[in-house]
């Protein structure tokens, strides 16, 4: 799968560069209906993504794993060292 970050080579993103999809929340009090409002919950790393291309101000990622399935608006972070 192919997705697009809003961040590109003017944010200093290069190729090869990963980025990791994050999810905060508890899925088992969102699968009962109720709601959540996720403070006070780690970060968890749901997907790992390879920088395949840049421009200035995106770039265009492959996924190389995931657990879940991303959505629109997903948050993404580069972590130093990657």
């Amino acid at each position: 799968q192919v997705v697009f970050v809003d961040k590109g080579a003017s944010d200093g993103v290069r190729v090869g560069n990963r980025f990791f999809a994050i999810w905060v929340g508890d899925g088992l009090r969102k699968s009962y209906g109720k709601s959540d409002d996720n403070e006070g919950y780690p970060k968890e790393v749901i997907a790992e993504l390879r920088v395949v291309e840049t421009r200035p101000h995106t770039s265009t990622c492959l996924i190389t794993s995931a657990i879940r399935t991303l959505e629109v608006g997903q948050v993404v972070e580069m972590r130093k060292g990657y």
